[in-house]
């Protein structure tokens, strides 16, 4: 009796092992944690508005190597209500900014609040320095309008699933 062996090959893999490829790799699993467990906010402060970033969960591994990617520190929330401990990254305009537009390629769930948060963001670096400040302030009132339906309109589609 003849057996014959047949060899299967493996598949070859997209990435090579470049620096470009572990970036994406990185950013793509920041994005990925961001879209379950981020925030996109925008407040209204003293001196106008301001776009605030955020990942908080209980991993604290998972935080930290965020942070150290991101070079930020990472803050430590104590929870009386559920008697365990959340940590937290933050980031405010500039490094928001930056942030979003790393991981942006990469978002699934939170892409629109990204999209909303970067044109408001570089709107308010001075890409219209011109515009009167009453057409400034109709525009990041409706930036935040738009960021907070989003973030309704996802909450209630997640309960849903």
């Amino acid at each position: 009796m003849i057996t014959i062996k047949r060899q299967i090959a493996a598949p070859k893999l997209a990435f090579n092992n470049t620096e470009l490829d572990k970036s994406a790799i990185r950013y793509s699993y920041i994005a990925g944690i961001f879209d379950g467990e981020g925030c996109v906010s925008i407040y209204k402060g003293k001196s106008g508005f301001r776009v605030q970033v955020s990942i908080e969960m209980r991993d604290p591994h998972a935080i930290k190597y965020i942070a150290s990617i991101l070079n930020i520190r990472v803050i430590k929330k104590e929870r009386d209500d559920e008697n365990h401990v959340m940590y937290c990254v933050q980031m405010n305009n500039t490094k928001s900014l930056k942030f979003l537009n790393m991981v942006y390629p990469y978002l699934r769930v939170k892409k629109e609040q990204a999209m909303v948060a970067i044109k408001m963001l570089k709107y308010k670096s001075g890409v219209a320095p011109n515009d009167p400040f009453h057409k400034r302030i109709k525009k990041f009132k409706k930036w935040a309008a738009i960021c907070k339906d989003l973030k309704k309109s996802s909450w209630t589609l997640a309960k849903k699933v």
